[in-house]
């Protein structure tokens, strides 16, 4: 278990007891024990492998035991015996802005709310307003926030969504029967968010490959189970949907659940204009019934008179006159990344220390990394004032005087 898996679990607990109504010292001790953990320079496993986590301020002889359970196994009793002692989806609640847990113990108290239905309903009847510190105002924001969250629950980062597709990719790739396997959609083309996953295989033995699928890594729950379409739902509520395609069309179905709808138009265009006829099936002559042999996407992009164009660039802003002269930009590559601008440490709101961040960023072979850590002015994010960022400096310049 990490630090942070550690420290949310230790906050977790400190949020349930203040839902609870427990002495305010001992939430705060678990919320406090949660940012040491986050804080330490030290690495966790090895403070109880040699029995030194009592060494950290704040962690005394129950929450050394509580951590220390932790790591060893990987959950804790105590913090299970909390969860099951609250209804379903309340801690959820806090996510909204404005709805800390003071405020969500207020409002179970008194108007039972425990559910974000029951919260949207307080809002709109009128309840929640008459309740002293909370008033119209405070209503209309949470409704607002209730709105945004409906519709960004809809929406992945990259960062989420590309890993839960290459888990998949690779346990499809893994399938004796797959010829081909790739990721397409919006996440091929390197959208920073997207609302699903899409993959495409070519093989002969659809049904193989579907069973495969439905059973592959992560795979929470199965919405359709076809045979040469299935959907699933991935843990994280991340929606994917698995197309098996005949070898034979494999070139023209992964550039045609690539490339975004205005691309894939005006590629389908750019065929009629040549006397032929493109589907996700394949490139046809005329009124044949035959597709042309096409091996990969470049292939189909040269039958059309392109240079191949990348995944990224299939939207539709130019890229096809481009292609057409051969005058395509070139992508910015892994290698040419030479460092990385706004980075947070533990010293605000970071997740990791200073001299941790520059080993990562040297092992990488990144030759600089900017640090951007909050100012005083964001005390809520624990921002820095001129003695700390001077002891940040200091630490970084003389490892012996270093603060933990």
């Amino acid at each position: 278990m990490t630090k942070d898996q550690a420290a949310a679990a230790l906050r977790e607990i400190g949020t349930i007891l203040e839902l609870q109504g427990e002495n305010p010292f001992k939430c705060r001790a678990y919320l406090a024990a949660a940012r040491t953990l986050e804080t330490t320079p030290a690495d966790l496993e090895d403070l109880v492998r040699t029995e030194r986590l009592s060494e950290l301020p704040g962690i005394g002889e129950a929450l050394r035991e509580k951590i220390t359970t932790l790591v060893k196994t990987g959950k804790l009793p105590y913090l299970e015996q909390l969860r099951s002692s609250i209804p379903a989806g309340l801690l959820a609640l806090l996510d909204l802005p404005g709805l800390g847990p003071k405020k969500l113990r207020a409002l179970r108290e008194k108007l039972g709310v425990e559910s974000l239905e029951a919260l949207q309903k307080a809002c709109h009847d009128g309840r929640l307003a008459a309740l002293d510190g909370f008033g119209e105002k405070t209503a209309s924001n949470l409704l607002e926030a209730i709105a945004r969250r409906a519709s960004y629950s809809k929406l992945h980062r990259l960062g989420d969504a590309l890993p839960a597709a290459q888990a998949l990719l690779a346990h499809l790739r893994q399938c004796p029967v797959v010829l081909q396997a790739e990721i397409g959609g919006s996440l091929r083309r390197g959208k920073e968010i997207v609302k699903d996953l899409d993959l495409i295989a070519s093989s002969k033995k659809p049904k193989e490959v579907m069973q495969a699928f439905i059973s592959g890594p992560n795979v929470e729950k199965v919405v359709a189970h076809g045979e040469t379409k299935s959907s699933v739902i991935l843990q994280g509520g991340i929606p994917c949907d698995l197309r098996v395609i005949p070898p034979e069309a494999w070139a023209t179905a992964l550039a045609h659940f690539t490339g975004s709808k205005e691309h894939n138009i005006a590629l389908r265009q750019r065929a009629i204009d040549r006397g032929l006829h493109l589907s996700e099936w394949g490139l046809f002559k005329g009124a044949s019934k035959t597709p042309m042999k096409l091996k990969e996407e470049k292939d189909l992009h040269a039958a059309l008179g392109l240079s191949y164009i990348p995944p990224e660039l299939r939207e539709d802003s130019g890229e096809i006159t481009a292609a057409e002269k051969n005058n395509l930009p070139d992508l910015l590559t892994r290698n040419e990344i030479r460092g990385c601008l706004h980075n947070h440490t533990v010293a605000s709101d970071g997740q990791d220390t200073l001299l941790a961040m520059a080993e990562a960023a040297a092992d990488l072979g990144l030759e600089w990394l900017g640090i951007a850590d909050h100012s005083k002015s964001s005390f809520q994010a624990h921002g820095l004032d001129a003695k700390r960022l001077e002891a940040q400096i200091t630490g970084m310049r003389h490892p012996e005087r270093r603060q933990t």
